[in-house]
């Protein structure tokens, strides 16, 4: 499969040529095109974003806030919007919380994690220290956001908290 197959399939989008590349230097303020979030003329002919448009993914993040997960919790929903559409490529909790379990992660009502119900990824799988760094995760769109489900099996209320770096198209 071909990068313009590839983006008509994950994003719903056809006719785009995609061009992955970064431009500028040392002294340039980077940025880098790709992908499109939302087409608005599939007749058109090659997509390319600029900097005033496309942030460079080193510079984009996404925060979930901070949720009380009380105590026994079996499953806690937090859910989460962004502003405009939101690319992820790497989540990540800070290693200070300890003892949460995620349950679901769900964009457009599809369940990014393979658990039988009731089972949990713990979040310690995903802090800042840990050595798994990536999500391969669709486009956060503003309408339908992203749906965590959380479980805190524990005595004591914790709170859950983290972010998502990430690209996201400025229109």
């Amino acid at each position: 499969m071909n990068l313009q197959n590839a983006a008509a399939a994950l994003y719903g989008v056809s006719g785009a040529q995609v061009r992955a590349y970064r431009v500028g230097g040392a002294r340039v303020a980077p940025y880098r095109t790709g992908i499109p979030a939302v087409m608005a003329n599939p007749q058109q002919a090659p997509i390319e974003y600029g900097p005033e448009q496309y942030r460079s993914g080193g510079n984009s993040f996404l925060g979930l806030g901070r949720t009380v997960i009380p105590a026994g919790s079996p499953g806690t929903t937090v859910n989460i919007r962004p502003v405009r559409p939101f690319n992820p490529l790497e989540m990540r909790f800070p290693s200070t919380v300890v003892g949460l379990m995620i349950h679901a992660l769900d964009i457009q009502g599809v369940n990014f994690f393979a658990n039988q119900p009731g089972l949990g990824l713990p979040i310690e799988l995903l802090s800042e220290v840990a050595t798994f760094k990536g999500m391969d995760l669709t486009t956060i769109q503003p309408e339908t956001g992203i749906t965590f489900t959380v479980g805190n099996p524990g005595a004591t209320d914790l709170i859950f908290m983290g972010a998502f770096r990430g690209t996201q198209v400025l229109i």
